[in-house]
Order: C-alpha cells, then structure tokens, then sequence
C-alpha cells in the first residue's frame, strides 16, 4: 500500500521542529500553485530544501515565502508554467 502513495502508519507530522520548514503540499497550498512547479523551482536551485526520511523539506522564512510569492506572481498558465520576464524597477 506504501507503494501507492499510501502510509501504512498515517500521514506524516509536518516537520514543524523548525517552523521555516515545510512539506512540497503545504507550501503547494499557501503558495496556490501546482506542486509539479515546485519541483521544477528545485530542480533549478530556487529552493532551499533537505530530505527527511526521503521526503522534500522545503526551508524558507517569511521573507523567502514573499520571495516565492513574487515568483510565483510572475507564472502564467498557458497549458503549463512559464516565467514572464518583467523589467524591474530600474527599466532593465
């Protein structure tokens, strides 16, 4: 059952040790944005994260949470996610 997504024990605690951590589908939920971007942001190094017992633990404070929130801002769904490129405040 394991192998189909199921735990045998239950969901997992969120790692909540650190209160700047948080799991691929919580940060997919205060984010609003599909968690298969997510993965993508981590495949790019655009997350800082560790692995806890081989699950993703996504590190990021208020700040970082703002940060991915611009980011995430910056996505548009045309049949999948793509970066717009805006100017920034300095015209370039």
């Amino acid at each position: 059952m394991a192998r189909c997504g199921a735990s045998p024990n239950g969901p997992r605690r969120p790692p909540r040790h650190n209160r700047d951590e948080w799991w691929l589908k919580d940060l997919e939920v205060t984010l609003e944005m599909p968690v298969v971007t997510l993965h993508g942001w981590l495949r790019r190094g655009w997350l800082r994260n560790r692995r806890l017992n081989g699950r993703r633990v996504i590190i990021a404070n208020r700040t970082e949470i703002r940060r991915l929130q611009r980011l995430r801002e910056r996505c548009v769904w045309y049949g999948r996610w793509h970066t717009i490129h805006r100017p920034d405040e300095n015209g370039s």
